[in-house]
């Protein structure tokens, strides 16, 4: 009785490590696979990666993951690439940090500064991009924007596509689908701290999400907060959008070439094979060539075939000067497969040479007026 009491506390713990693992691995699942990579940069451009206590040089090609921060100085800017979502151009002066990075949300806050959005994948319905403020949260599908905040003030301007934002209060319930505010494209929203706060007291105490609309409608109202009629794009806001426009059409260019050498390559090696096979049965057809005296066990690739074959013919070359002919078959045994080398020794064995002798005229006279000898 006493053994079982004791083992039932052991059960418990293990039992509750098993969920706990369990749950940790599938945390771990919804990683995103790919960070956000610093892709163009000029200026004095910083990173953090211990929340902002040390700042390190920024540097092209460095990956960013989650809860890193990037900091632009005076005329400094960055352009920051999320494979398969879009491209981002961090403006001057500016502080941004990476607040997720999982599969299904990407959500990236502004501190500070002024953040140019295209998206360039247009999202799944199951997947869900944000930009943040102090008094805004952005959701995007697929859209060319950007966000500009002062530390009172958010603008969020859209150019291409639409934008949903709400005001940034803390709240469990999902604030962007019930009270969200749809910003057509060419045209702008400014959300103060002042209507930040307006909408959290609106909400306070309610969880029905009727009785919240209308209460964060009435509040919106008193406050004039509603898109309004884009402003007039300064030249650097209109440079910056150029640019990272430009941007996706280059990285579009550049997919396609990519694509084009993997094809150019695949079809390069399958040629390179087809003519592997084919120079195989010409030379196991004529029984000739390079495959002469090499092992028909061996397999060889096209170049050493090509060499056998060049060095096949340069001893034929060398048979004919001498006025050997072919009639130098006659001092090989038929049966024995040699090598020219050896072909030649025996030669010279047979016509008592004694062998060849580097560096030495043969035994016996020489070689070559004994072969033409013969000939005649």
């Amino acid at each position: 009785m006493k053994k079982g009491i004791i083992l039932y506390p052991v059960i418990l713990f293990a039992l509750l490590g098993l969920f706990v693992l369990g749950c940790d691995t599938q945390d771990k699942g919804l990683k995103a696979t790919q960070n956000v990579v610093i892709d163009l940069m000029a200026g004095e451009v910083r990173v953090s990666f211990d929340e902002g206590k040390t700042w390190l040089p920024a540097e092209e090609g460095m990956q960013l993951s989650e809860g890193a921060l990037i900091r632009t100085g005076d005329g400094a800017y960055c352009d920051l690439v999320l494979p398969g979502r879009g491209i981002f151009r961090v403006s001057f002066n500016t502080v941004l940090s990476i607040k997720s990075l999982t599969e299904k949300v990407q959500t990236l806050t502004v501190s500070r500064g002024q953040l140019f959005v295209n998206i360039t994948e247009r999202l799944r319905d199951d997947e869900d991009f944000r930009v943040e403020t102090e008094t805004a949260v952005l959701a995007v599908r697929g859209t060319v924007f950007n966000i500009d905040f002062d530390g009172e003030t958010t603008r969020a301007s859209v150019k291409n596509g639409s934008v949903r934002v709400v005001e940034n209060v803390l709240s469990d319930l999902d604030l962007l689908e019930i009270i969200g505010i749809d910003i057509p494209e060419n045209q702008e929203i400014n959300i103060t701290k002042e209507n930040r706060d307006h909408c959290e007291e609106a909400i306070r105490g309610k969880r029905d999400p009727r009785e919240i609309k209308a209460a964060v409608d009435a509040a919106r109202e008193r406050g004039n907060l509603r898109p309004q009629r884009q402003k007039e794009l300064t030249p650097q806001e209109r440079r910056m959008y150029q640019q990272i426009e430009m941007q996706e059409r280059l990285d579009k260019i550049f997919k396609r070439l990519e694509q084009e050498r993997i094809e150019a390559e695949k079809k390069a090696a399958e040629e390179r094979k087809k003519t592997e096979e084919r120079l195989d049965e010409i030379m196991e057809k004529h029984d000739t060539g390079a495959r002469k005296f090499v092992d028909p066990d061996k397999k060889t690739t096209v170049q050493e075939d090509v060499d056998d074959r060049v060095a096949d013919k340069a001893i034929e070359e060398m048979r004919e000067r001498t006025g050997m002919g072919a009639d130098a078959s006659k001092y090989i045994d038929e049966d024995e497969t040699v090598s020219d080398e050896e072909a030649l020794d025996s030669l010279m064995q047979k016509r008592g040479t004694g062998g060849r002798t580097t560096g030495q005229p043969a035994r016996g006279g020489g070689l070559l007026d004994q072969m033409k000898e013969d000939s005649e």
